[in-house]
């Protein structure tokens, strides 16, 4: 889950649609939802920025052995999830 409210997605996909990244088109099977689907053609002119990233996450990565980035791996979802539930009980005492 993205943690973004319904609006706040509408408004990506409105600016994706409107960059030429993505469609809206209806589901034919249940009319009432609306499926978003990628524009390939488009995509592939931004891919490179990805790839470059990508290689670019190898090299930094490659810094540290296998256990390290399972240590790291383990603190991050550790403390992601330490976060959220300290962020429900900030939303409860209000």
């Amino acid at each position: 889950k993205s943690g973004l409210t319904t609006g706040a997605i509408t408004g990506v996909i409105d600016r994706l649609e409107k960059t030429g990244y993505v469609r809206r088109i209806r589901d034919s099977s249940d009319r009432r939802r609306l499926l978003v689907e990628l524009i390939p053609e488009n995509m592939e002119k931004i891919s490179h920025i990805f790839q470059d990233l990508a290689q670019e996450s190898a090299g930094f990565l490659s810094r540290y052995s296998e256990g390290e980035l399972q240590t790291i791996i383990k603190f991050l979802k550790n403390s992601t999830a330490f976060a959220a539930d300290y962020a429900k009980t900030l939303k409860k005492t209000k």
